[in-house]
């Protein structure tokens, strides 16, 4: 467990009332980060750094549940089911505060053993949708949240899409009890859209709102793609025709570990009530490229094909075209870092760099020159979003 300043502080106060002394409370990495002295929050103390780093390199001894290290100064290291937590120290000579600090370790470990009761009976009884309010919120201790995670059978490194779909009134309006009710009962369309394994639902009502963390539904990116506009496509179809909803959609990033989630809730209304300022007559939203995207979604099937033909027709036919393509994919998505691209094509830099020089000579259009790139960037979009 995570010994916070908000947990540190009961501890101050109830060592306080049970000992003359000042307490200090030292998080499991040294930073002090409860005391009675208000002006030593957020140092490091050195000699419980010191303590805590010999009991960790003395762990190796198995027949004991705690390493042997000798306890001596005016500090104590804290455990809770046999985990060292942190430490407890009061300020005066040894000699004077050593009656007082085996029974300050005591009470605060029991303190810190009912709290780690307390969390865990917190996450056994968490709801599906706090857990997964928790997962796209901005979480700090991933340790709890991957418990919380796996006590409602979650598993967060499934690669998910994270769609938003937001509803109004069909007839206009600031909605009422019947836009209210039908807020409710449209939660029943996704559920039935969605049931892969690794779909997770999350209603929120506040912003009368659904974010669905959408599992993938194809290896290829451009079938999958192709697969979430379809299911986007329905749903603002069933909002409309069976709810008197209007919708709209945007699909945001794809997510494949639990730090990809950190932040998402925030960020995907921003995106969205941005995408609806911008893009007002569009039903679903590109949030992961927000102008690109939507311009890719806005022009015509016909026009985007003769973009690409025009910019990547000689690599269309170019018996490697599948070679340069992935190329150029790994390029945008990489932020043209060379060194990044390279890694994850598993080839040496040298060898990006003679495919990037090929495709300069294929399509006539440098890499390295803005209007260049911005020029490619958009017919690889146009490529990717036409089906060419």
């Amino acid at each position: 467990m995570e010994l916070t300043p908000v947990l540190a502080g009961r501890l101050v106060k109830k060592l306080e009332a049970t000992q003359p002394y000042d307490v200090v409370v030292i998080n499991a990495d040294g930073i002090i980060v409860g005391a009675s002295d208000l002006r030593v929050m957020g140092r490091r103390h050195k000699d419980a750094c010191l303590r805590m780093a010999e009991y960790r390199s003395r762990s190796w001894n198995t027949q004991l549940k705690i390493p042997p290290v000798k306890e001596c100064g005016s500090g104590r290291c804290l455990f809770v089911r046999n985990q060292l937590v942190g430490a407890v120290g009061l300020s005066g000579p040894e000699a004077q505060v050593a009656p007082y600090l085996e029974m300050a370790k005591a009470i605060a470990e029991m303190m810190l053993e009912r709290e780690f009761d307390i969390q865990s009976s917190t996450i056994r009884n968490a709801s599906h949708s706090q857990v997964l309010m928790r997962l796209l919120s901005p979480h700090t201790d991933q340790i709890r949240l991957r418990e919380a995670l796996a006590s409602q059978h979650i598993e967060p490194d499934i690669p998910r899409t994270i769609l938003l779909t937001r509803f109004s009134p069909l007839s206009g309006g600031n909605g009422g009890p019947l836009f209210k009710n039908a807020l409710t009962n449209v939660l029943e369309l996704f559920r039935m859209r969605f049931t892969f394994r690794g779909d997770l639902i999350l209603p929120d009502l506040e912003h009368e709102a659904v974010f669905v963390l959408c599992a993938d539904r194809s290896h290829a990116p451009a079938q999958y793609e192709k697969k979430l506009l379809e299911i986007c496509s329905l749903i603002l179809e069933d909002a409309r025709d069976n709810y008197c909803l209007a919708a709209k959609v945007m699909i945001g990033p794809r997510c494949c570990s639990l730090e990809d989630y950190r932040g998402q809730y925030n960020q995907m209304l921003e995106a969205f009530q941005l995408g609806e300022r911008m893009f007002p007559q569009l039903p679903i939203l590109s949030g992961r490229h927000l102008i690109l995207g939507n311009i890719a979604s806005y022009l015509p099937s016909d026009v985007k094909r003769q973009i690409v033909r025009h910019t990547f027709q000689r690599i269309l036919d170019h018996p490697q075209r599948e070679l340069y393509l992935e190329t150029l994919d790994a390029y945008f998505k990489n932020n043209m870092n060379m060194g990044e691209t390279a890694q994850k094509l598993y080839i040496h830099r040298n060898t990006l760099q003679h495919r990037l020089k090929r495709i300069e000579e294929l399509t006539g259009y440098c890499v390295y020159q803005l209007d260049d790139i911005l020029t490619l960037r958009l017919a690889y979009l146009f490529y990717e979003t036409a089906g060419a």
